[in-house]
């Protein structure tokens, strides 16, 4: 079977997207440009293994294998820190931008047995655990920015109809859960100002 090459020039990995190894295409993805950021960590097909001890993996960038790598990365740490499951339960930053944690024993965990950190400290600042139709809605638009007064918390509820009778009904409702809260906010508000 013949095995293609990246189409960098003196890439010798094999070509997996674009025709590209996965190092420069992942470039082409995070910077727009295969060759962006100037040369890899280690040379393309290095003999050198992960600088992990006991690893025995072939290292990809900074000395780390893959797995050590994306640790690094995402940690700090290449071994990745306070681990249950295979998985942190340190706070970090997902690909999607959010603050979360792997925490199967919190009551504010998800179907997924995550922590997300907006969701805890709005349900912290309610006094009680989010519904599952809340949203937490960051006001500046940065995920990672998790302060109170970043957060607001908004309701992901439709009614079951457009009749007047039905968005009556659904008002009701919304009031009955949220008029005590919303007053105490606003009563805070009026104390501190």
């Amino acid at each position: 079977m013949n095995r293609k090459s990246c189409s960098i020039n003196g890439c010798d990995d094999s070509a997996r997207k674009r025709g590209w190894c996965l190092f420069h295409y992942d470039r082409w993805l995070r910077k727009g440009d295969p060759l962006a950021g100037g040369p890899r960590g280690n040379p393309p097909n290095s003999m050198k293994g992960c600088k992990v001890e006991g690893c025995k993996k072939k290292a990809i960038a900074l000395h780390f294998c893959n797995a050590h790598y994306s640790k690094f990365h995402k940690y700090g740490n290449p071994l990745g820190g306070d681990i249950q499951d295979g998985r942190s339960k340190q706070w970090h930053i997902n690909n999607l931008g959010y603050v979360m944690r792997f925490d199967p024993k919190s009551p504010h965990a998800g179907k997924n047995r995550i922590v997300y950190q907006h969701r805890l400290i709005m349900a912290e600042m309610l006094g009680r655990l989010l519904r599952g139709n809340e949203l937490v809605h960051h006001i500046n638009g940065d995920k990672a920015d998790n302060r109170p007064e970043n957060l607001e918390l908004w309701v992901n509820n439709h009614p079951p109809g457009q009749k007047p009778e039905d968005l009556l009904y659904w008002a009701y409702e919304i009031i009955e859960l949220y008029e005590k809260e919303v007053r105490m906010k606003n009563f805070r508000i009026l104390k501190e100002g």
